[in-house]
């Protein structure tokens, strides 16, 4: 229930600034925890697409596709990623 809520609250925001990039990683965040990877790698895509040079919307994806089975794809992300200078948090 608390993915749900999340997931409206996101949604919400984004309808209002469509342009935010960090609802769409909130969002994709909560779709992801919730094993919705289709929709959690489609708001990561959207957050790239706002910010190429977003190496956390990359990582992400790229755990998303993991989540999916998608290893290859992710593995690509997690590549670009790195390569943007993505640190995992401590």
């Amino acid at each position: 229930a608390a993915y749900a809520e999340a997931i409206a609250d996101y949604t919400e925001a984004i309808r209002l600034k469509p342009k935010n990039a960090t609802s769409y990683h909130g969002r994709g965040t909560a779709y992801a925890l919730k094993r919705d990877c289709d929709s959690a790698v489609a708001d990561f895509t959207q957050v790239i697409r706002l910010d190429p040079k977003d190496a956390s919307a990359y990582f992400r994806r790229g755990w998303a596709y993991e989540l999916k089975g998608q290893k290859a794809i992710a593995k690509r992300d997690f590549e670009q990623a790195t390569k943007l200078g993505y640190k995992p948090p401590e």
